[in-house]
């Protein structure tokens, strides 16, 4: 990550998914509030340099929501997942 980091610059939306990956990760090993802190990074950072309507945004509010539920956050989790719907009914969207 942090060769990325300096290779791309830290605002670079590759960061941004670099960081929802690492999430995902730690979320396979149980680490929810590392994973949660990284995927909303990486969320950030997909908005700024992608913008709000970019499939890839979707699949990492898709993993937010995964993640939120875990944490027994329903509702953050419904939002992050109806997010991913709108970008996906205006975009093609990977599965």
């Amino acid at each position: 990550l942090e060769l990325r980091r300096d290779k791309l610059g830290a605002e670079h939306p590759d960061i941004g998914q670099s960081l929802v990956v690492l999430g995902r990760a730690f979320r396979e090993e149980g680490r929810l509030d590392e994973a949660d802190e990284l995927v909303q990074q990486g969320i950030e950072l997909q908005r700024q340099g992608l913008g709000s309507q970019h499939p890839e945004l979707a699949r990492s509010l898709r993993e937010l929501a995964v993640i939120a539920k875990a944490l027994g956050d329903s509702s953050r989790a419904d939002e992050a997942s109806d997010e991913a719907d709108q970008i996906c009914a205006r975009r093609e969207c990977p599965p």
